[in-house]
């Protein structure tokens, strides 16, 4: 989306605001970090999203946000992904057959 707007000064600095159309589409916010940057000649504006590894997502796991496991009760689901499962009604319940 190409659209219009103002440099303007903001301190010792010149600031670019960005209009809310062009914020949505690059999914960014208030307080959010952008790498600035210039490539022949054109001023370069793009989110700066930090990647994680699941060796540090795994890492930040402690004894206090970690939870024990979740009875979800008997199955009762007729469909497996695309694979339909048959069962049959008995008086316990479903039942694979």
């Amino acid at each position: 989306m190409a659209t219009v707007t103002q440099i303007a000064r903001w301190g010792n600095s010149l600031g670019l605001r960005l209009p809310k159309s062009v914020a949505l589409e690059a999914q960014v916010g208030e307080g959010d970090t952008v790498d600035v940057s210039v490539k022949n000649g054109a001023i370069v504006v793009r989110p700066n999203r930090p990647t994680h590894s699941l060796k540090q997502l795994v890492a930040k796991i402690m004894p206090r946000n970690r939870h024990n496991e979740s009875d979800w009760g008997h199955r009762s689901a007729t469909r497996c992904g695309n694979r339909r499962i048959r069962t049959r009604r008995r008086r316990s319940g479903l039942v694979d057959v």
